[in-house]
């Protein structure tokens, strides 16, 4: 992968309406992606803690998280598919434009990358300053929710800590790590350990492996992702095992439209345990794919952090799931 080289913005929300001239157009936002760029220094959290609880709300199936950037407060996307902060221009206009950088999507090419430090970032008793942020319009997912957004919390602002997802109760969970990743405050969740796996992070993007009939297939984790994505190159074999219930369309940013298929996908082996009956699209993920520099079969996004506890850490790279009942 060439340094420097980094994902925007993976995949947004999807909702379904009629389109005129075709049946059933899926309005997923686009797949912008920035094909150079430099690297930037991840922002340090500041905030005399070692574990915060941080109630969640959704938006349909998209995580959000009250936060307050430069005096603006309001929803921003839990987006483990875009590295950085992103902040929605619509109210974000103090920015400049990265002539380093250029951005592309899947239904289409773009215009060079914007960008903004913002002075202030805070959220449920953390604070960030200074923090390099992306800008661009997300007035598309504002559209398809019906909720104000005005950013994405990416990736580099919990290199420090691991994340606990319980989407079931609406809650996340932060701690904080030592050298070694360990957490300085140990509790765990008190239901069975469904599977631990470990993690590869790279550019401030998250993979891990997961087996589809026989197959194993690299995937992209996106909490911003509302369903299992899959690459329409991925094996026969694996084609073969999706229960494909129609053709639609997605419809990104600019307009254009591309072919969606859309699913269930019945079993996925995730270290040494299977995960069942998720919902899945597939579609061409060619450009992600370039962006990444890694050959990606899919994404994992709502749909598989709704199947148990998720337990995020990117400094062990270490991703576990527990079950949301106990045993009996």
């Amino acid at each position: 992968m060439m340094k420097g080289w980094f994902i925007l913005l993976a995949l947004l929300p999807c909702s379904w309406s009629a389109y005129a001239g075709e049946e059933n157009v899926m309005h997923i936002g686009d797949q912008p992606v920035v094909l150079t760029g430099e690297e930037r220094e991840a922002p340090w959290p500041n905030g005399d803690f070692q574990s915060l609880v941080i109630p969640i709300k959704r938006a349909a199936n998209l995580i959000l998280i009250e936060a307050e950037v430069d005096g603006q407060k309001g929803n921003f996307i839990l987006d483990f598919g875009a590295p950085y902060l992103v902040l929605n221009q619509t109210y974000f206009r103090d920015f400049r434009n990265d002539y380093t950088a250029r951005v592309g999507s899947a239904t289409g090419q773009g215009s060079f990358a914007k960008r903004k430090v913002a002075d202030q970032l805070t959220f449920h008793g953390l604070d960030y300053v200074e923090v390099d942020a992306d800008v661009t319009p997300l007035g598309h997912i504002e559209d398809s929710r019906g909720v104000k957004i005005l950013g994405l919390l990416g990736v580099n602002l919990f290199l420090e800590f691991e994340v606990e997802l319980d989407v079931q109760r609406d809650v996340m969970y932060l701690y904080r790590l030592d050298e070694d990743g360990e957490r300085l405050e140990e509790k765990r969740p008190e239901t069975p350990l469904l599977t631990e796996v470990d993690l590869e992070v790279e550019n401030n993007v998250i993979f891990l492996w997961g087996t589809v009939a026989g197959k194993q297939l690299l995937f992209n984790l996106d909490t911003a992702a509302e369903t299992v994505v899959l690459t329409n190159t991925i094996p026969g074999k694996v084609k073969r095992t999706l229960k494909i219930e129609n053709r639609t369309y997605m419809k990104g940013a600019n307009g254009q439209t591309v072919p969606v298929f859309q699913g269930r996908m019945p079993s996925l082996d995730i270290g040494d345990q299977t995960f069942r009956n998720m919902r899945v699209i597939m579609t061409n993920l060619s450009s992600m794919r370039e962006a990444y520099g890694r050959n990606i079969s899919g994404m994992l996004g709502y749909d598989f952090l709704s199947q148990g506890i998720v337990s995020i850490n990117l400094k062990t790279e270490t991703l576990r799931v527990y079950s949301y009942f106990t045993n009996g």
